[in-house]
């Protein structure tokens, strides 16, 4: 029982160190529970959680996103 915790620990560090060698190239591995969308702004900061949009565009200046617009 004692080598499958093991076995299990490791493959679980191996794929968390696999998803962080590519995250230069997907935004959404370097936060992968605080991006819903994978803009790579954390959820607590995006203006539009939801829908990706990396440039926080607010033309209207409502606090919320052009991309979802919440007029």
């Amino acid at each position: 029982m004692k080598t499958i915790k093991l076995i299990f620990l490791f493959t679980i560090v191996f794929l968390c160190f696999n998803c962080q060698s590519n995250s230069e190239e997907d935004p959404c591995l370097l936060q992968p529970f605080g991006d819903a969308d994978c803009d790579g702004i954390p959820d607590t900061e995006d203006n539009c959680p939801l829908q990706a949009n990396a440039d926080q565009m607010d033309s209207d200046n409502d606090g919320c996103g052009d991309a979802c617009s919440c007029d």
